[in-house]
């Protein structure tokens, strides 16, 4: 019930046509100019060569009489998969698209576009369907939405992501825009969202960073096994387990005038929005008993923002007593907790993972094992009123109108994301909120307001 109930509400919001966006045609090259960016910067410099020229084949989904064309240079070492280019926007794109998409054009049967955004969110990733036509416009759609990003300020394409690589690969890009979908209406908060649960490589998990400053020391993996590659990922094993087929190891050391940590972030390095959450819970396991003072801190780190990562508070502030031997123990921290730790950080709604830190330094070798990342909101803030029904309300003078009604209100934003809840007193709830649409949710009943 609850989850109809809020899916309504936002139908309700979304079908409010001051929610649409206008779509972007960031360039269409007709002027012969580059126009989205003052520098198109080439990585590797040297790799390739882009003009404006006319179009090869006017024909089929794209009859424009200029497209931007990219060829590479027989350069190496240069000659890499991901040559291509990245470029500040003149107009950064703001919070609320769904997708780009770009049409494309190959001249052999190998090529493939690969787009990276770099925003709120930073992100690489390829079109919803690959290239599969040669000498023919075909239009390729990246799915920034569903990738978690909220905006773009640089965009960067690698026109022929490729291996092997083909010294004469030459390919055309045209109207790359960006568009707004009325059709997608974000779903409800979730009541659990899971960083990780178990690692694609039995011998490492790829999305963990280690650092480590001597003489503390952390035991960490290299990506590819190599003795010259940076060990910098966390060790997997497969037992013991909490579920699943494998879990983390963390193996430390904490020494005078030394410092460590290491993040644990989701496969695909999803962003999470834990505006909605209330709780950080996650599994541990020492294979000998272990004084829960020794255990590290933790903190949160964030994809953007000044600061990008709350403060730390200490795992042992949240176990009843010290470790058991070979016992998976359950640590359950609130965010509410976190967050108080550092007042100016705000970035809840792109957090990349769990940060561990040096705490006590005993210059001991300590061992745990970890699983089963969940963020959880034990409190969804939502009510399921007796009849389903909308309810009389609006906003003047920084209040939130109710008719008849006493009790809890929670009050939604348009991405879904609670921005307030409490008590109404006397039909009156006191919020400051800017302009906009909101859903107000009751156990009376929900109502659509607009603030103006």
């Amino acid at each position: 019930m609850k989850k109809l109930l809020f899916t309504f509400a936002l139908t309700l919001m979304v079908s409010a046509s001051a929610l649409a966006l206008d779509n972007i045609v960031l360039d269409n090259f007709e002027n012969g100019l580059v126009n989205f960016t003052t520098t198109v910067n080439v990585n590797p410099a040297a790799s390739m060569n882009y003009t404006v020229v006319d179009n090869p084949v006017k024909a089929g989904i794209n009859t424009s009489n200029k497209v931007w064309k990219f060829e590479r240079n027989d350069i190496a070492p240069n000659n890499v998969t991901w040559a291509g280019f990245w470029a500040s926007l003149k107009t950064p794109v703001i919070k609320g698209y769904h997708r780009v998409e770009v049409k494309y054009l190959r001249t052999n049967a190998t090529s493939q576009l690969r787009m990276k955004i770099e925003g709120t969110v930073n992100k690489e990733f390829d079109p919803l369907r690959p290239a599969s036509k040669t000498n023919e416009w075909e239009t390729l759609v990246f799915d920034i939405y569903a990738n978690g990003l909220k905006n773009i300020n640089v965009l960067s394409l690698f026109p022929d992501n490729y291996t092997p690589v083909d010294l004469n690969a030459v390919v055309y890009i045209d109207d790359i825009t960006v568009i707004f979908d009325p059709t997608i209406v974000p779903p409800p908060p979730p009541t659990s969202d899971t960083l990780f649960i178990k690692s694609a490589d039995n011998r490492f998990y790829d999305q963990s960073i280690v650092g480590q400053t001597a003489p503390s020391t952390v035991v960490a993996e290299s990506w590819d096994n190599k003795p010259t590659t940076t060990k910098d990922k966390l060790p997997v094993v497969t037992t013991p387990v909490k579920s699943g087929i494998n879990a983390l190891k963390l193996q430390w050391k904490s020494a005078t005038g030394g410092d460590w940590w290491s993040l644990v972030a989701s496969i695909g390095w999803k962003p999470f929005d834990l505006t909605t959450m209330t709780h950080v819970k996650f599994w541990i396991n020492s294979p000998v008993a272990l004084a829960k003072t020794a255990l590290p801190k933790i903190k949160l780190e964030a994809y953007s923002g000044t600061p990008k990562a709350t403060g730390t508070v200490n795992i042992a502030s949240y176990l009843a007593s010290d470790l058991a031997a070979n016992t998976w123990t359950e640590v359950s921290v609130p965010l509410s907790d976190l967050w108080a730790t550092n007042a100016a950080f705000v970035a809840k709604d792109v957090i990349k993972g769990v940060m561990f830190l040096q705490n006590a330094i005993d210059n001991v070798e300590h061992t745990f094992y970890l699983n089963e990342f969940i963020f959880k909101n034990l409190s969804t803030g939502l009510f399921t009123p007796t009849v389903q029904k909308t309810i009389s309300a609006y906003y003047t003078n920084g209040e939130v109108r109710i008719t008849n009604y006493v009790g809890n209100v929670s009050i939604f934003d348009v991405t879904g994301k609670m921005v307030a809840s409490g008590k109404v007193s006397e039909g009156k709830f006191n919020l400051n909120i800017q302009k906009g649409i909101y859903i107000v949710n009751t156990t009376k009943g929900i109502a659509k307001i607009a603030v103006k």
